[in-house]
């Protein structure tokens, strides 16, 4: 009767027991542990979900997480650019996972889309790219920007200068606007930020980019997205403190240079010896004299005290031009500091620059943060960014010599002859033969006193602020509201210092550059402010056991200002004080001449603007293997008239991934993963400016004159019925993954037929306006993309051999202009100043051919045979009546190469880039030949020759030109509009391979520095970029990347008011607490 308790007893102690162990493990538990890639890197702020419940955290930048989780639970682990993976929760408490790195995004990578809305890459019916921080930042560019290139397929990036701003163009898939806007939306940390502030976020800042690449992609965004879509996310913190500090410090020197000539000295024909051969002249800038001896010459004139500089008349001073030009230096050092739910970041980045003096300092603060409570969370960021920068202002150097050509800084240093000692000229205010009196050239100025006297001092403050707040209303629904602001302050004062002659001087020298002129000022002020609104609900749900659909409703309210007001004295009383009070008669004040209607290049102007927009989206997937998705949005822009200020813009993309819709795809081990997709979208792009649809008025020169006021119309008058430019865009694409994604192809084929384009047209000058401003103009634009990665194929050695390939083909044709008109879009009519003699070059826009041709001065040519046609007297060439269109702008492919090597701690890196099969105007070809300094000014040695390749006219008939020589092969055919006017004697071939960057990286071993108890990392790395540069031959003169602006649409077209293109290597080093 007692052992019936004690079985009882015991039976409970054993289910106690088993029960305990299972109670405990069902209990919710911190789970510790580390994410890294398959080479063994931590892989920072990977993000570490809780499949059960629904919690999420982020890896800190050692890869270290902490999450709650019971045994039994599935955590899942991502990151941009690796595989997705999971793994059930074990009876351990510490969790290592090693993510499998992709060169493309395959069907678990996740891909931050518009609105900030993450998707899996699977899903996506429009082809996107991200890369990761590493990627960006693998080169330590100053600004990312510079830090894509040669990365992604179709977005060609094209540097404009080698100078301490180091400006850029963006394009992506080529453009959509003759006349309009081209670049890219940025998007930063979700709030729509203008482009211009990609160039000041540091790169150590970004965690991920991804390039939206068409309007189908972006559609929720609207016309601001027409040309894609630059999405930035910035760091955001860790579970554990962590600590970051990097010093980078870069070397630039000049790399390319002009082909010069290294045989003849100063003299253009002013005196002549008994032979009539030209002789030589001491003090001319043009370098048509005699061959060079190494005889001692005088250099200059006689001054005041008789004496006269001596100098081997020799080419043993040709390398001062290019040791003018500084080695330039940039010194980065940033400290970042992470936490639980916040990043703070300060960077400072002084750059000095390649021409001497110049110099640009930016400094950079950014904080983020986030918390979650329950179901509600909140996420928000500022940054500000402050710039100091000190240059040399050439576009104000013309107005201190009225009436001559001096070119800009690189033309004085290029046309100063190889027998000047240029270098001891640096010291202008003490050196006897550097002093402005007593300067050699009669013609010209020293380079170090452009330098040292006209010059522009500026600086900019950068706001931006974003708050996210979101609010779970249900499992399947969430409530998102977003505010952000950008606000940037800018002033500059642009100064030229008073010029200062001795009396001598004065008396016995050119009047031209040798005569007293009194100091000029010019100061600005700016302001601009983007004020961005956005409310949505999204959400997914699965309706069935097939079938899951996501949404997506909401509206958005975009404000923009803009405030400019400059004010200027050209006569300053004191020399020296800069303050336009101190000036004689009345100020200068730059005025509001109207927009053209498309690009704002005014002063003194306050305008505002104002878009409202509704968007929504449904998608629906089956199976997870097959999903389209519909977007539609409307909006109204007060930039139009009310009668067409509402414009709906809808999109719909596809896919179907058949590696899961047919399992026997994978399982022969070829495929790893197929995937079709297709989009279809009409999207829009307002690219006109505030208060463009009224003809404007403005006070012409000389008024108001005294307390007369007067007016006048400006130039432009618009069509009051103008609208949107459309883009209609389709795209198809495959997305291939071979050999468990060892090997990844992704091809896409494009096609944008862009109508409706507003361009200026012009008519009769009886009508009061000789421009009108109207949609008249349709192009389309197509292409192919191509990527191809090896990922983990090739093993060298202990270590492993990686290669991304990007192709992109990109053509385009303009279909229709008003009445077959030819619309100029810019060209050498924008440069500073152009010297007399100088060719004409446009880029234009003809139908049928790309957008853009050039329009280029040609010679007269014999139609047969496009020979050149001379006289049969003097042999002498003759300058066509027209002008001709050739070639094309923007190039037809971009690739890029990227190989990469791991081995332990060791990694080297490299990106080599070709652009192709378009061309470009070298506008410091025709000054070099007015100076007489190019190689090809003596390339026959300035004597008489046979025009190449030319005929003359006998009988009636064209015949080849054999002996026919040109009249004088020196001076009078060189120097002369004959020569230096013909735009086609500087046009050429813009194809460059060029080694973009290389990165050599080594993280010490852990026992080094403490087995990672203080110190938990140390990189160091050499880093270069732009290390060779390689062109055609018949490229004589410069990178044929650079531009002479980046504030239009006009490429190919660079000017001598330029810097030669420059090289950089230096290195870094990073050290993670």
């Amino acid at each position: 009767m007692h052992s019936e308790p004690k079985t009882i007893v015991m039976r409970k102690c054993l289910f106690f027991l088993f029960l305990f162990p299972a109670m405990l493990f069902a209990q919710e538990r911190n789970i510790t542990g580390k994410v890294v890639s398959d080479k063994g890197q931590p892989v920072p702020s990977a993000t570490v979900k809780n499949k059960k419940s629904k919690q999420s955290v982020s890896a800190n930048d050692l890869g270290a997480f902490t999450i709650k989780a019971s045994t039994g639970d599935v955590l899942v682990f991502s990151s941009a650019g690796f595989s997705e993976k999971q793994v059930t929760v074990s009876a351990d408490n510490t969790i290592t996972v090693a993510l499998l790195e992709q060169t493309q995004e395959l069907s678990t990578v996740v891909v931050t889309t518009a609105l900030g809305i993450q998707r899996q890459a699977k899903d996506l019916g429009y082809a996107s790219t991200t890369i990761n921080n590493k990627t960006l930042t693998a080169a330590k560019s100053v600004n990312v920007q510079q830090a894509l290139n040669g990365k992604i397929s179709g977005v060609n990036i094209s540097t404009i200068n080698s100078g301490v701003f180091e400006n850029a163009k963006i394009n992506i898939r080529g453009i959509r606007s003759l006349t309009g806007n081209n670049q890219p939306m940025l998007v930063i940390d979700g709030a729509p930020t203008p482009l211009s502030y990609l160039s000041s976020i540091p790169p150590d800042d970004v965690q991920e980019l991804t390039v939206l690449k068409s309007a189908a992609s972006a559609a929720l965004y609207g016309p601001d997205a027409v040309n894609g879509v630059i999405i930035v996310n910035t760091k955001r913190g860790g579970k554990k403190p962590t600590v970051l500090v990097n010093t980078t410090v870069q070397a630039t020197r000049i790399s390319f240079f002009p082909k010069l000539q290294k045989r003849f000295g100063p003299g253009a024909g002013e005196t002549v010896d008994a032979y009539g051969n030209y002789t030589y002249v001491p003090y001319e800038n043009q370098q048509y004299g005699p061959e060079f001896d190494g005889s001692m010459q005088p250099l200059g004139v006689p001054l005041e005290d008789g004496s006269i500089q001596m100098v081997p008349y020799s080419a043993d001073r040709y390398k001062d031009k290019e040791k003018f030009w500084n080695t330039g230096l940039t010194v980065q050092n940033s400290v970042s500091i992470s936490g639980e739910d916040y990043y703070v970041s300060i960077q400072d980045a002084n750059i000095k620059g390649v021409v001497p003096d110049d110099r640009n300092r930016r400094t950079s603060f950014r904080f983020n943060g986030g918390k979650k409570y329950g179901k509600f969370s909140t996420n928000y960021g500022v940054s500000y960014v402050l710039s100091n920068f000190d240059v040399v202002d050439e576009n104000r150097f013309q107005y201190t010599f009225p009436g001559s050509y001096n070119g800009g800084l690189f033309f004085l240093v290029m046309q100063t002859a190889s027998n000047v000692p240029l270098l001891d000229y640096k010291d202008w205010r003490n050196s006897k033969w550097g002093q402005y009196s007593n300067y050699y050239n009669e013609f010209s100025v020293n380079p170090y006193w452009l330098i040292g006297n006209i010059r522009q001092k500026g600086r900019q403050d950068d706001i931006t602020g974003n708050l996210d707040l979101n609010y779970q209303l249900a499992p399947w629904l969430k409530a998102t509201a977003r505010i952000s602001t950008t606000l940037a302050f800018a002033n500059f004062k642009s100064s030229n210092a008073p010029v200062v002659v001795n009396d001598w001087a004065v008396a016995n020298r050119n009047p031209t550059n040798f005569s007293n002129r009194p100091g000029q000022v010019l100061d600005g002020q700016s302001y601009t402010s983007r004020i961005n609104l956005e409310y949505f609900l999204s959400g997914d749900k699965k309706v069935s056991n097939d079938f899951d659909v996501r949404y997506v409703a909401g509206g958005s309210l975009r404000a923009n200002k803009a405030k400019d007001v400059t004010l200027g004295g050209n006569n300053l009383v004191v020399p020296f004080l800069y303050n336009a009070s101190g000036r004689s008669g009345d100020a200068y004040v730059p005025s509001f001449r109207g927009f053209n209607g498309i690009e704002n290049t005014n002063n003194n102007f306050e305008v505002q603007s104002r878009l409202i927009s509704v968007f929504g989206t449904f998608g629906l997937s089956y199976r997870g293997w097959a999903n389209v998705e519909f977007t539609g949005r409307n909006d109204w822009d007060s930039r139009l008239s009310a009668k067409n200020r509402s414009f709906f813009y809808p999109s719909v993309n596809a896919t179907l991934v058949l590696t899961d819709a047919i399992p026997s795809l994978k399982s022969n081990g070829t495929f790893s993963y197929v995937k079709l997709r297709a989009a279809l979208s009409k999207s829009g792009n307002v690219n006109v400016l505030p208060h463009s649809l009224r003809a404007t008025y403005s006070q012409p020169v000389n008024f108001p004159y005294g307390n007369i006021a007067g007016y006048g119309s400006d130039v432009v008058i618009p069509d009051d019925n103008l609208k949107p430019e459309f883009v209609n865009t389709k795209e198809i694409g495959v997305e291939l993954g071979f050999l468990n994604n060892k090997i990844n192809f992704e091809a896409t084929y494009f096609n944008q037929n862009n109508t409706n384009q507003v361009i200026l047209i012009t008519q009769s000058l009886a009508t009061g306006f000789p421009n009108l401003l109207a949609n008249a103009a349709d192009f389309k634009n197509w292409g192919v993309e191509l990527d191809l990665g090896f990922n983990r194929l090739i093993n060298i050695g202990k270590g492993r051999f990686d290669v991304r390939v990007n192709a992109t083909y990109n053509n385009n044709e303009v279909t229709r202009t008003l009445n077959n008109t030819n619309v100029l879009i810019g060209g050498t009519n924008g440069f500073i100043q152009v010297a007399t003699g100088s060719p004409t070059v446009s880029n234009i826009a003809v139908a049928g051919l790309p957008a853009f041709a050039f329009q280029l001065t040609d010679y007269a040519r014999d139609p047969a045979t496009g020979k050149v046609i001379v006289d049969r007297n003097t042999g002498l060439p003759s300058q066509a009546g027209g002008t001709v269109t050739r070639g094309r702008s923007l190039p037809l492919w971009v690739v890029g190469i990227t190989p990469s090597y791991t081995v332990g701690n060791f990694s080297f890196s490299m990106t080599w880039d070709y652009k192709g099969g378009h061309d470009f105007y070298a506008g410091l070809g025709s000054d070099a030949d007015i100076a007489g300094i190019s190689a090809r000014s003596a390339e026959y040695g300035r004597k008489r020759f046979v025009f190449p390749n030319s005929v003359y006219l006998d009988n009636g008939k064209y015949v080849d030109n054999t002996n026919i020589q040109v009249q004088d092969g020196n001076y009078n055919f060189w120097a002369q509009a004959i020569n230096t006017g013909i735009a086609t004697n500087y046009f050429s071939s813009a194809a460059a391979w060029r080694l973009r960057e290389v990165n050599i990286s080594y993280n010490l071993p852990l026992k080094w520095i403490g087995n990672g108890k203080t110190i938990k990392r140390v990189t160091i790395s050499a880093v270069g970029k732009n290390l060779l540069l390689l062109v055609p031959k018949s490229n004589q003169w410069s990178d044929p990347e650079f531009n002479y602006s980046n504030a239009n649409n006009t490429v190919g077209v660079s000017s001598s008011f330029q810097s030669p293109a420059s090289r950089l290597f230096g290195g870094s080093l990073t050290v993670q607490f």
